[in-house]
């Protein structure tokens, strides 16, 4: 699970640039408050607000990006990262396909998409800010398939 755990009520909602005097992520133990954590290995505690589509996501990703960064060049370095909502099935014998046909390894798997891509126009304005889409556009480049 991911979680915002940081405790500020002035903490940013997403974090997506290095900071040297803010970490990207929290322990357990420095935010106590938060007793649905069961097992610290279960959950990634980001420090940021929790929060639904105001950034959650994108600091997910630039933390998976770190850590993708640091097994580049080690025996098993890390293609893809993903994540699903809670309420989401993966059919594991359909997504081994699927990556098996579609994604390629490194270096060859830049500017891939792998989701649904939803047209929010119609979406309530407040449901997704305007910068989201962006984002991702300038995040995953204007190859989608």
């Amino acid at each position: 699970f991911i979680i915002g755990g940081a405790t500020d009520p002035n903490a940013p909602t997403e974090r997506v640039e290095h900071s040297s005097t803010q970490p990207l992520t929290l322990s357990k133990m420095e935010n106590p408050t938060r007793d649905d954590v069961n097992d610290p290995y279960d959950v990634l505690l980001l420090n940021i607000k929790e929060n639904m589509n105001e950034g959650k996501s994108q600091t997910f990703f630039y933390w998976a990006s770190t850590i993708m960064d640091q097994f580049q060049h080690t025996n098993t370095p890390i293609d893809y990262a993903m994540k699903l909502d809670a309420d989401a099935i993966l059919h594991l014998h359909d997504y081994f396909i699927f990556a098996h046909e579609h994604l390629p390894p490194a270096p060859y798997n830049t500017n891939i998409f792998a989701g649904a891509l939803r047209d929010k126009a119609g979406w309530p304005s407040n449901a997704h800010p305007a910068s989201e889409l962006a984002r991702y556009e300038s995040f995953w480049g204007n190859e989608f398939e």
